[in-house]
């Protein structure tokens, strides 16, 4: 209930920021962005994250009498703590093989949402070359959201899941399959999956919330700061780009497999 009714006061005032800063030609017909300034859009961002995730994810910690000291205190042997962090780093060709993999895909007929490249004031925001405006953006895209939908999907679900199913692994899988869906992006199903895999492994290995936020946030902060160095970052992929990958992909995937053996056997209490 918590969830539901910030996402709608989040969609309440992402409607007041679109009035406040789009000169007054807002239409709820139109997209949400249109004639928007780049403030308005980073309010837009923040304002979601917060009053959809980080606000009732606070709410239902406290409601279920969890304690924060506690999901953020970690339960692990030292070295477990940046080898979850390099699994990250090892899964890039792999996320990169199923990205291009997923927009090859054809949009199945039940689809209700449209597909769009990023919408051009998003981009816009992302291209800006202002120092303050990456400083903003990484606080917007990459801190604010790494940290509240880490509190709601790995914090609250994934124990939930866990609990409800009876099964660590399942728990991780149906959470990390909830947080692809819930963005609402067809073309970033897979990666967004195995991103949630492995943001979910962390908060399993570590016990502590605060590795998978630092992992969705240098992901989030990371695409950021490419945007800002590489001119062409944000041009559209084409999926006959796979063939460049190489082995690399399959390399990424055999690494990742050993990797969380020995973290499984060696470094899980």
């Amino acid at each position: 209930m918590a969830l539901l009714v910030g996402q709608i006061l989040a969609g309440a005032a992402t409607v007041l920021v679109a009035g406040l800063y789009s000169g007054g030609e807002f239409s709820a017909s139109e997209g949400m962005l249109d004639g928007m300034s780049l403030a308005g859009v980073r309010w837009v961002i923040a304002l979601g994250q917060i009053m959809g995730f980080l606000i009732p994810g606070l709410i239902l910690i406290r409601w279920w009498g969890l304690s924060l000291p506690k999901i953020f205190h970690h339960k692990s042997k030292l070295w477990v703590l940046p080898a979850v962090i390099l699994a990250y780093f090892i899964s890039l060709p792999l996320f990169s093989w199923m990205f291009l993999w997923n927009i090859s895909w054809e949009v199945p007929l039940w689809w209700p949402f449209e597909i769009e490249a990023v919408p051009e004031q998003l981009l816009s925001v992302l291209d800006s070359p202002s120092l303050w405006a990456l400083l903003a953006n990484l606080f917007v895209i990459g801190l604010i959201p790494s940290v509240g939908e880490e509190i709601v999907f790995r914090g609250l679900l994934q124990p939930t899941l866990r609990e409800s199913i009876g099964s660590d692994f399942f728990g991780i899988l149906v959470t990390a399959i909830i947080f692809s869906a819930i963005h609402l992006d067809f073309q970033g199903l897979m990666p967004r999956f195995l991103l949630g895999m492995i943001l979910g492994l962390a908060y399993y290995y570590t016990r502590s919330l605060w590795w998978p936020i630092i992992i969705h946030f240098i992901h989030n902060g990371g695409q950021v700061l490419l945007s800002y160095t590489v001119d062409d970052f944000l041009e559209a992929p084409s999926s006959q780009d796979m063939s460049s990958l190489g082995m690399l992909p399959l390399i990424s995937a055999l690494a990742l497999l050993v990797l969380y053996g020995i973290i499984h056997k060696k470094g899980h209490l």
